[in-house]
């Protein structure tokens, strides 16, 4: 069984819920608020700004390899499926798979209001466009949300072990 702790953080905001907990597993992020604002974005922004000027970007800016997709499934089994998938291929090192949330959108002209299930996975650049066709094939939406948001930095004994733990393209 994965252990974790748990941050309370207070959070502000239209999509947020206040003192929303964050859990930090051995495979990453467990749960987070969206939409989270403490109002010292200037605080905020300093840190951020004098943590990318005192990283070690490429030429693009770009940090690391490693990304994180987004995506959601209609059903617990469909995620699981889509999941086991997923890392069997070697196409992910982990998937985090959220308790139901509720998503509000709008889907052929009427305003869906539906409970699904959030797809955190952590994966490489590189086998991004591989693993979109996978989740396309195994997913039951026409239209799946997948969503690709690079990992700008973090521990490098974790950005290792999804290095190790997925599958390399030979070039």
């Amino acid at each position: 069984m994965e252990s974790y702790r748990s941050l309370r953080v207070s959070c502000y905001g239209p999509l947020s819920r206040r003192n929303s907990v964050v859990g930090l597993g051995t495979c990453g992020l467990m749960w987070f608020g969206i939409g989270c604002g403490d109002g010292n974005r200037k605080r905020n922004t300093r840190i951020m700004s004098e943590r990318n000027s005192a990283s070690n970007k490429d030429s693009r800016g770009i940090m690391t390899d490693k990304v994180v997709i987004l995506v959601t499934a209609a059903k617990l089994t469909e995620g699981k499926r889509i999941a086991r998938h997923l890392l069997d291929s070697k196409l992910a090192a982990c998937v985090n798979i959220l308790p139901p949330i509720r998503s509000l959108y709008r889907w052929q002209g009427k305003l869906e209001d539906a409970k699904e299930y959030l797809l955190i996975i952590k994966t490489t650049r590189e086998l991004f466009a591989e693993l979109k066709t996978a989740i396309a094939k195994y997913h039951s939406y026409v239209t799946p949300e997948i969503i690709c948001l690079p990992i700008v930095d973090g521990s490098a004994e974790y950005l290792q072990w999804v290095s190790d733990s997925v599958k390399r393209i030979e070039n």
